[in-house]
Formats: C-alpha cells, structure tokens, sequence
C-alpha cells in the first residue's frame, strides 16, 4: 500500500510524521521509506513517556532515524508536541504545502503523568482514572501549542486541521466510554464511536456538528481531495481516488454547511456519505445501515440494535425483525 504521505508528497506536500508509528519496523516499512520527509518518533505501540536508561529499538525516540538520548526527553507528549510546533513554524518559509501526521501515544498505557498535571486532577479518587485525565490534559496543552504556532505562523486559514483517536477507550487505562456499550477491540458502539474533528477557516464553518455515518478510511480521499491534483512529474505514481474504501467528505460536509442541521434520523441513511459501514475483527463482526446496527460474535446468535431507539445497546430487535436480521 501506498501511504498518504506519499499520495500528497505526488502533489508536492513536504511531510512529516511524529510520535507512534507502529507500522512496521523492518527495512522498507519505516516512514522515510513510506512517503515521509521528517520522522520524529518511536517505531512500536508505546514507550515510557519519561526517560529510561536504555530504550529498545521499537522504543527508542527517533529523529530521522537518528536515536534521541533519553535525557532529552523531559515529558514525551510535551516533547512531541514542541517538535510539531517547531516544525511548523518552519513550514512558514518553505513555499511547498505541508502535511504532519502527529500520533501522541498519549493516553495508551503506560500510565505516566507529570506531578503538576495530576495535581489538577486531585479531587478523581480513582488514580488510575486520575492519571488518565492528566495524560489527556498534557495531549490537550500540546494541541493548543500547534495551533498556537499555525497562527503565530501566519498559516491558520490555509490549514486543514483533522483531530481523531484510534478506537474506543480500553480496560486498563482507565478510560470510560460513557453510555457506549463495549470497549476497545469490540464492535459495540464503545469501541467503534470515536471523535473526529475537522477545523478549517474560511472552507468549513465553526460550531458545526454534522451526524452522518463516517469512517476513518474516509480521511485519504478528503485530504487528497482538499490537496489538489498530482503535479504532471508525477502523474504516473498517482492513483485516483476512487480506489480507496473510504469517500471524499468535503462534499457532504459543505451541503451541511450550506442547509444548516440537516440530519433527519428518520430519513434515508443512502443520503449520507455512507449507505453502510462494515467492520470485522477476530470473532467479532458488525454491519451498520442508517440507525440499525447488526453485531455478531463468534457463535452467538446475530443481535440487531437500534441506535435511536437504544443507543446503549441493551435491547436486542432480531425477535421483532427477524427479515432485517436475514
């Protein structure tokens, strides 16, 4: 597969990739050799957001592929989100259109927080749960040092900022997922329903909400979208955008933007982006179509949920509709 860094990169983005990679750690799976100018990170799924004596080499912090020493790294999400800023402000000078994928592993185990931060959150008993919200509350600092630096920068209105987590929140982090049935790895709306952010001035209007089925895969077309066509030099490395699972969004985001809430619950779900959404997983599998929901597990028999009806995902329709289980 081609990486959207790549993709951009044929239509003359410069691009970077920061913090979790987990993506491959053999020669020719690392981000300078999957589309990425700049890499600043760790190859594995985590690492001690505090310096260690010595790091493994799926955790050790890399700068294009060069080891950072240990002792530079003070707090690892403050120390991933300054490099962001940094880089950044530097893409000011550059006259080429830039594209930063920045993963903090913030708030994936281990549980580390920083004393000043968890003293913020004394009044949470639970320290697990305290740690949690300390951990996302330094994510949260470093966001808002580079939109800081977009704006500092000058380059705000011409950014497309995309904010979104992986999946739902896990067992051992000290995470809730609220009303949301499941957690993460399950097909239940807990670890399925994640927030997606979008923020660009001038192209999409604040304070939005928009409540259509969307998907992660979606992403790659909307930024390919949003970027233009491939320069004629590389024309022949390009693909076209119908070759990908996922949709270009902006279309249905800017019809949105131009009618006000335009969601219906009751209307058809074809009138969205999506008609249905699929996922699988091990011994789990579901099937969304508008507010139904099909999830089945292992050997279990098939449960059909309805979203509107009972979002929690308690009570299961297959008796009462036993055509649409079919």
């Amino acid at each position: 597969e081609r990486t959207l860094a790549s993709l951009l990169r044929a239509r003359g983005y410069t691009t970077a990739a920061m913090g979790k990679w987990h993506l491959g750690s053999e020669p020719g799976l690392r981000p300078l050799e999957r589309g990425f100018d700049h890499w600043f990170g760790f190859l594995g799924g985590s690492r001690s957001y505090f310096s260690v004596k010595s790091a493994s080499s799926l955790r050790e912090l890399q700068n294009d592929e060069q080891v950072v020493p240990e002792d530079q790294i003070g707090y690892l999400t403050d120390t991933l989100a300054d490099h962001a800023a940094e880089y950044v402000r530097a893409q000011a000078e550059d006259p080429r259109p830039f594209f930063l994928y920045l993963a903090f592993n913030a708030p994936h185990t281990p549980m580390h927080a920083l004393e000043a931060d968890l003293a913020q959150f004394a009044h949470i008993e639970n320290k697990r749960r305290r740690q949690y919200a300390a951990m996302l509350y330094a994510m949260d600092r470093g966001i808002g040092r580079v939109l800081d630096a977009l704006e500092d920068s000058g380059q705000s209105k011409r950014t497309l900022v995309v904010f979104l987590n992986d999946n739902g929140g896990a067992t051992n982090n000290g995470s809730s997922n609220g009303a949301w049935r499941g957690r993460k790895g399950s097909k239940w709306e807990g670890g399925l329903r994640v927030p997606l952010v979008l923020r660009w001035p001038g192209q999409l209007s604040a304070g939005k909400r928009y409540s259509n089925m969307v998907s992660s895969l979606d992403l790659a077309p909307t930024l390919l979208a949003a970027a233009g066509k491939v320069l004629p030099s590389q024309a022949e490395r390009s693909e076209p955008i119908a070759a990908f699972d996922g949709v270009d969004l902006l279309p249905s985001l800017r019809a949105a933007d131009a009618s006000g809430p335009h969601f219906d619950p009751t209307s058809d779900p074809r009138s969205g982006p999506h008609s249905s959404l699929y996922w699988r997983r091990g011994v789990a599998a579901a099937l969304r179509e508008g507010p139904w929901k099909l999830v089945r597990v292992d050997t279990l028999e098939p449960q059909l949920m309805h979203l509107e009806r009972d979002a929690s995902e308690v009570t299961d329709f297959a008796a009462q509709d036993p055509a649409r289980v079919r």
